[in-house]
């Protein structure tokens, strides 16, 4: 069963602005965490359902300080300014992600009021690990905390999606969620996320392999349209609705092999949609020579990352293997 997501309106009620508490906003460092996908990148974006995982080891932290406001001299009045000065691992921000700062703000209803906030990304920017998502949602966090204002995670979601807008367009969603929520999750666009409990009975051990290779998502999501519209597009997009059952099946039941099976089909479908480079392949065969149990392109493609399924019982080793094969720099293992 989907369950309806709410609308803006319903996170808080109130017409009016809220002032800030009645205590000045203090000084707060939050975090959250990158992901990956599983299956239904792209189709996602066209109803399918998709599943995708945190990444807990590689964060983004971002410390907010309140500051004292500047003053403004005017032939007649004194006014306090109200600067905001974001930076992001020691660069001062782009002026986009000022612009997102300053829309949490709308969004949360906080008044204005002078601050720092410093960032600094712990995982690697524009490789499909969701750092977009992953700044959204820490900026959120952040305010939030500073001033009071409770957020639950589908709330914190939610608003993460309407900023992510100004990054991707038409983001789905699923980016956003995986990221606020902190497990795996089952997504359609549109719906709730659905977490996903995973079988005590299986440990499950993934590596992502860096391709040095980046491409824009929106460029990406245009290139593969075609794909997924018209008659032949819908069959697309219901085959990778299935293979996204067939992954929330296997993680509930600790069934290796439904997720590995689901994963090579989701990488075939993506193969013909475009998303591969030479380098994405070469990765993929690759992990195939040291017996990996699956591994597809996640993310938008185009370059990013291979997300590889690893042997539970193997990991360690083909780990290393794989690290010897690419540099350390390049793979990350991922474990839930």
């Amino acid at each position: 069963m989907r369950h309806s997501v709410f609308n803006q309106a319903q996170l808080f009620p109130s017409s009016e602005p809220d002032a800030l508490s009645s205590s000045f906003p203090q000084k707060t460092t939050q975090y959250s965490c990158g992901k990956a996908i599983i299956v239904g990148e792209h189709a996602v974006v066209y109803g399918a359902r998709a599943v995708a995982i945190p990444i807990l080891d590689f964060r983004m932290k971002a410390t907010l300080t309140p500051t004292s406001p500047s003053r403004v001299f005017s032939s007649e009045t004194v006014v306090a300014a109200q600067p905001i000065e974001v930076s992001i691992g020691g660069h001062p921000a782009s002026p986009l992600l000022r612009d997102v700062v300053e829309e949490a703000c709308q969004l949360l209803q906080i008044s204005p009021f002078s601050f720092s906030l410093v960032g600094y990304p712990h995982l690697p920017l524009g490789a499909g690990f969701g750092g977009s998502a992953s700044l959204c949602v820490v900026i959120l966090k952040a305010l939030s905390v500073a001033c009071q204002r409770q957020l639950d995670v589908q709330q914190l979601a939610f608003l993460a999606n309407q900023l992510e807008k100004r990054f991707h367009g038409t983001p789905s969603g699923l980016d956003t969620s995986v990221v606020a929520f902190e497990q795996p999750i089952s997504f359609v666009k549109g719906a709730a996320p659905i977490p996903i409990q995973l079988s005590p009975k299986q440990s499950w051990r993934f590596a992502l392999i860096d391709s040095g290779t980046r491409a824009s998502t929106k460029v990406m999501i245009q290139q593969v349209a075609g794909f997924f519209q018209g008659a032949i597009g819908q069959k697309h997009v219901e085959t990778f609705d299935g293979l996204a059952d067939q992954v929330e099946t296997g993680f509930r039941l600790g069934d290796v092999s439904l997720v590995a099976h689901a994963m090579q089909q989701a990488q075939q479908l993506l193969d013909t949609a475009g998303t591969m480079t030479l380098a994405l392949r070469e990765i993929i065969e690759a992990t195939a020579e040291i017996g990996v149990l699956a591994a597809k392109v996640t993310g938008a493609g185009g370059g990013g990352c291979v997300l590889a399924l690893l042997d539970s019982e193997q990991a360690d080793a083909q780990v290393l293997r794989l690290e010897a094969m690419f540099s350390s720099k390049r793979v990350f293992s991922v474990s839930l």
